[in-house]
């Protein structure tokens, strides 16, 4: 892991079969360096290539750690939630969750143009978020249908390489529109989900 943690990034967790993080990064979603190449110029380009290898070697130390899941926590870009209902927290169920696909994605979702259109879900890990959470205090919203974006999907990709993506768990938090949960509200989530 990192000694120290880039502004924006993003944590993600794993989890083995008894529920003990084996392996925990947190880094930025933004892996794309045709963006940073046409946005910031060949000095960009290079330094997210750097990134990329940096976090493409954390993702062989976590495989190796042979995690069931991969627990990501990222925030929603409005293109999955709207204005009619924003969670502050939402944890994404069911046994499988497909990439989102746009016909106009913004530069970042380009990055997602070639992978997978579905992942697996880790069902159980999941629901005893979910439920254990509501029982703790949490107001988790659940989604069963929502997609992924390059907020969930870069990162995982690029930290597993050409090895498949251990089941998903993706957890969203409301970063963008008020009332936002407090850092307070969100470092407990976290040891909730821990």
């Amino acid at each position: 892991m990192p000694d120290r943690v880039p502004r924006g990034a993003r944590v993600l967790g794993q989890v083995n079969a008894m529920g003990k993080v084996v392996y925990a990064a947190a880094m930025s979603h933004v892996l794309y360096p045709d963006y940073y190449g046409k946005n910031v110029g060949p000095h960009g380009r290079r330094m997210v290539e750097e990134l990329i290898a940096v976090v493409r070697d954390m993702g062989r130390d976590m495989l190796a750690a042979k995690p069931d899941a991969l627990v990501v926590i990222a925030d929603d870009h409005l293109n999955v939630f709207s204005f009619d209902a924003i969670p502050a927290m939402c944890v994404r169920i069911g046994r499988s969750v497909q990439r989102m696909v746009q016909d106009d994605a913004i530069e970042f979702d380009q990055a997602l143009d070639g992978l997978p259109l579905r992942y697996p879900l880790h069902e159980d890990l999941a629901n005893r978020i979910l439920e254990q959470g509501l029982e703790s205090g949490f107001d988790f919203a659940a989604s069963w249908s929502a997609p992924l974006d390059h907020a969930f999907l870069s990162t995982a990709s690029t930290l597993c390489g050409p090895q498949p993506v251990p089941p998903l768990v993706p957890f969203w938090v409301n970063c963008f529109i008020a009332p936002q949960p407090t850092a307070r509200r969100c470092f407990a989530a976290g040891r909730h989900i821990a």
